[in-house]
């Protein structure tokens, strides 16, 4: 089914309506590259948000550290099957590297360590249930899956998304979190909704959300990131699978959500910082692709949303 982008510019118009302060997009379909935007930069000035703005992309950041993961898994450094305990001092003995990348862990979601704690300050975590039994989406095992991936290289977990994903695949605009709390380069201002009025909430330390929030990045780059993934330039073809497969609860692999469109199967992610929302998901082939960033204020923006997913672009 071929796709087209007309019906999506009302669509992200829609969005900004419903209450975001802006929308940025960038469509990839049938070889042509379209890039959107609708909103402002910041509320209240006439400023448009700029196509190529930048942003936080929340969860989506699980996919890089998943696709580094992976790697090492690829390179005989770690097993999937690795229980946490072979790499960090953590007592949960029953938890693997496998579970940890399926959110199937039974870890909470919580407010995420400081930038340099360590796993054993996470010892006092209760798992919520046998781990591999069920899913739930848990921040904490994505951060783990950083310290792992420092424990097995030796270097941090944000110079190996840097030289293996980054630096490769040219994302000049993708950067890794530092204590900056600055989003350098074009973008669109984050708001939360306090006391009944959207409060600029822009500038913040990405590294607590660390390697399972913390990468800022632009539609493109995410693009481009996903194309590579997703055709074979980044895992081996078995590791690639594994990361496609769904596991428990049937909608997320080991680093990828699997969502069922009207054009067949889309990989991905989806992903929420404070004051942004990120989307971005592709057919199997990367044919047809779709990464968006919202600012979003108001809760109405978040179907608005879901609505040009679906009919906006997959329809």
């Amino acid at each position: 089914m071929r796709v087209t982008t007309a019906p999506l510019q009302p669509e992200l118009d829609r969005i900004v309506a419903a209450g975001a302060g802006a929308v940025i997009a960038e469509v990839r379909w049938d070889g042509h590259t379209t890039r959107l935007a609708s909103g402002v930069i910041e509320l209240g000035r006439p400023r448009r948000a700029p196509v190529n703005g930048r942003f936080r992309i929340g969860g989506v950041t699980e996919s890089f550290t998943a696709t580094v993961v992976l790697q090492l898994v690829a390179e005989g450094r770690l097993g999937l099957d690795d229980p946490l305990g072979a790499h960090l001092p953590n007592p949960a003995a029953d938890i693997t590297v496998r579970h940890l990348l399926g959110h199937t862990s039974g870890l909470p979601e919580h407010p995420g360590p400081a930038p340099r704690r360590r796993a054993r300050d996470l010892a006092d975590l209760t798992v919520m249930f046998a781990p591999g039994t069920r899913y739930a989406p848990s921040g904490t095992g994505y951060r783990l899956l950083g310290m792992v991936i420092e424990e097995v290289t030796g270097r941090p977990y944000t110079r190996e998304i840097t030289d293996r994903i980054i630096k490769p695949l040219k994302l000049t605009a993708t950067r890794t979190p530092t204590s900056s709390t600055a989003i350098n380069g074009p973008h669109a201002h984050g708001y939360l909704m306090t006391g009944g009025r959207p409060r600029d909430v822009t500038r913040l330390d990405p590294t607590a959300a660390g390697a399972a929030g913390g990468v800022m990045s632009t539609a493109a780059d995410l693009n481009t990131f996903f194309h590579a993934l997703l055709t074979g330039g980044l895992l081996p073809p078995a590791e690639l699978t594994l990361m496609k497969t769904p596991g428990v609860g049937g909608a997320y692999g080991l680093g990828l959500e699997i969502a069922d469109t009207p054009c067949g199967t889309a990989y991905g992610h989806r992903g929420a910082i404070l004051g942004y929302s990120t989307l971005s998901f592709h057919s199997a082939d990367a044919d047809r692709q779709l990464s968006l960033s919202m600012t979003a204020y108001d809760d109405a923006a978040h179907a608005a949303l879901r609505a040009a997913f679906t009919t906006g672009f997959w329809s």
